[in-house]
This record gives structure tokens, C-alpha cells and sequence, in this order.
């Protein structure tokens, strides 16, 4: 049985080896408008290779004539391409993608209408000033070691835990 699983093994790795000696290095360049390209996935769907653009948008991949490509990432529609004679004589593969953008719903913070503008918002809001030097003083730590936080009613003193 061991045998029969070596010389299996022993057949299959030449096939497997010849399978990707058709394919060359395709170096291409991914562009898009007004926005970064760095990790940007391309795929080889036929032969199961993944690659990611650098900060440049460029990349480099093993492909031959009729392999499917895949080019996607989280701010662009993916896009496919079937690689042809030309693509591979090509030594500056350009690849253009198209913005993918995302409409979030509209969001309502409450209790506090806010405007956007910082100082209407500000003069809405009841906010208590304290020196924390003197209250870090009377509670005989270093004025690092307290925090606060201020809510609409007044002040929490936050003490660390030791």
C-alpha cells in the first residue's frame, strides 16, 4: 500500500510541476481616481493564487493565457479580467477601478441635539471646571493618577484601581 501511495506521488509531481511552468510573471499596475490602491487583492482564480498591490498599486503574479483574474478590495467594485496573449506581452498592465462608495443611514445622538458647530454645542451643555491638582491633592495622589469625567449633571471623580 505504501507503495502504491509512492508511486502515485512520484507521477502526479511532474504533472503538477508542468501545470505551472506555462504560466509568466504578470506585472501590472492598479490605478483609480482619487484614492489609494495599496492592498488590493488580485487573484488568479485558475490557479488559486492570491497577491496584494503595494502602496503603489503595482503587482506581480504567475498567470497564463485564459486564467480569470480578480481584482478587489474594500473600496472598490471588483473587477475581472481573462488574461490574453496581449496582457502577458504587456509590460505595463493597467488596471482601472471603479470607487465603491458606501451610503451609511442618517444616525441621532441623544439625549443632546447637537449642531456640529462647537461653540453653540458647548454653551447648550452644563459642564463643571475643577482644578484636579487640588482634588488629586486631597485625595494624596499625583494629578496623572485621577481621571474624570464630565457628564451633563456634574463631575465623577474616577480613581484607579491599585
Amino acid at each position: 500500500m505504501r507503495n502504491k501511495i509512492q508511486l502515485l506521488l512520484l507521477v502526479m509531481v511532474p504533472f503538477f510541476t508542468l501545470a505551472q511552468v506555462d504560466r509568466s510573471l504578470l506585472k501590472g499596475k492598479i490605478v483609480a481616481d482619487s484614492l489609494e490602491v495599496a492592498n488590493v487583492s488580485v487573484t488568479n482564480k485558475t490557479a488559486g493564487i492570491v497577491t496584494m498591490t503595494d502602496v503603489k498599486g503595482d503587482f506581480r503574479l504567475m498567470a497564463k493565457e485564459k486564467d480569470t483574474l480578480v481584482f478587489s478590495g474594500i473600496n472598490f467594485h471588483s473587477s475581472h479580467l481573462i488574461v490574453s496573449y496581449t496582457h502577458l506581452a504587456d509590460e505595463d498592465l493597467t488596471i482601472r477601478l471603479s470607487v465603491k462608495i458606501n451610503v451609511l443611514d442618517e444616525i441621532i445622538v441623544r439625549p443632546y441635539t447637537l449642531t456640529g458647530n462647537l461653540e453653540t454645542d458647548m454653551k447648550k451643555l452644563k459642564v463643571k471646571t475643577i482644578d484636579i491638582n487640588v482634588k488629586a491633592a486631597v485625595a494624596g495622589l499625583s494629578a496623572p493618577q485621577v481621571k474624570y469625567s464630565a457628564v451633563k449633571e456634574g463631575m465623577k471623580s474616577v480613581l484607579p484601581t491599585t
